[in-house]
């Protein structure tokens, strides 16, 4: 039985091959009265000391998940692990919206699984070694990958049903690995038509998309297909200007930094916001709601999403789910 012991990790072997029964327990690989793999076929087949084995052994003995007779050696006692299972969910950059599925995560799972936190900031040599450093300490992964062409061989180091993709679909999907993602283009295009008409009250839309901030550009193809259709003027830029704040325009801003500025700039001038002007920003959070007397936003349910994927892993399910997307009007448009 090879129970693919990583000598490199950071959790203790004996501890490694713990997980690994218990996890064959848990599926039913192992059921009650199965006899376990021998001590010596263990150490042999997973190059570890017998003593780490045996130590093992006596772990799971102690925890009353397996016995042994004189004559049948060990044994699977019960099937009932309760085991707090360790989780690591990997996102790219902190944000409020982040925040709102972490903590989704970690609410659902409750006291079922231990949920650990880290960055990997769009840099590919992090995103690559935390997926290997950390590969065989946790139970079951939860990540926002880096979208480097190499990072899916990266991500192919663990098993496919540990693993779970979030926010963005991978380009070729792994078998076997789950996701709850959301279709960018699709997404946009169908919320700017759930308010069509409130939508068209305005002659123009400019979208601020600054680059270098690893925005999808699905987002403006979403965009391009809903005004192309309606036609509407639209302008892409980087960044605002305050020769931009004509009446008749909308916005849409893409990062918090830009919402910002436009605001500011809009209170400079006599431009009545959801009126002569409007603004859409991207992605939901709690300061939006009262920010203006409010700014409209489109954005996936982010609580949602958190909660679907820690669903997925309480109910041992692999599924490739589109994650639910709205469009929130408020004063601003």
């Amino acid at each position: 039985m090879n129970l693919k012991i990583n000598p490199h990790a950071s959790v203790p072997k004996y501890q490694q091959i713990v997980d690994r029964l218990m996890e064959r327990i848990e599926v039913g690989e192992l059921k009650v009265g199965d006899k376990m793999p021998s001590i010596e076929k263990v150490s042999k087949n997973n190059k570890v000391a017998k003593e780490t084995v045996v130590k093992a052994y006596r772990h799971l003995k102690a925890n009353g998940l397996i016995d042994s007779t004189e004559k049948k050696g060990f044994f699977v006692l019960t099937t009932n692990t309760q085991k707090q299972w360790r989780v690591l969910v990997l996102f790219n950059v902190l944000s409020p919206s982040k925040e709102v599925i972490y903590k989704s995560i970690v609410n659902t799972l409750n006291e079922k699984a231990h949920v650990d936190l880290l960055f990997h900031n769009y840099n590919a040599e992090i995103f690559e070694n935390i997926i290997k450093s950390k590969e065989a300490s946790y139970h079951y992964f939860i990540i926002m990958p880096h979208y480097n062409p190499t990072s899916i061989e990266v991500l192919k180091i663990l098993p496919p049903e540990k693993l779970f993709i979030l926010d963005r679909p991978l380009q070729y999907h792994i078998p076997g690995a789950s996701s709850v993602h959301q279709d960018f283009r699709l997404d946009v295009y169908n919320a700017l038509n759930s308010q069509q008409s409130t939508v068209l009250k305005y002659n123009q839309l400019v979208v601020l998309f600054p680059k270098g901030k690893n925005l999808p550009e699905e987002i403006i193809d979403g965009i391009r297909q809903f005004t192309s259709e309606n036609k509407i003027r639209l302008k892409v830029a980087e960044a605002v200007r305050e020769k931009m704040l004509e009446p008749g325009t909308l916005f849409i801003t893409t990062t918090d930094d830009l919402l910002i500025e436009l605001i500011e700039l809009q209170q400079n001038t006599k431009l009545k916001l959801g009126k002569d002007i409007g603004i859409i920003s991207y992605n939901e959070n709690p300061l939006k709601r009262i920010l203006a007397g409010g700014i409209t936003t489109i954005s996936s349910d982010f609580a949602k999403m958190g909660t679907t994927v820690a669903e997925l892993i309480l109910r041992k399910e692999t599924r490739i789910i589109h994650n639910s997307f709205n469009l929130i009007k408020r004063k601003s448009l």
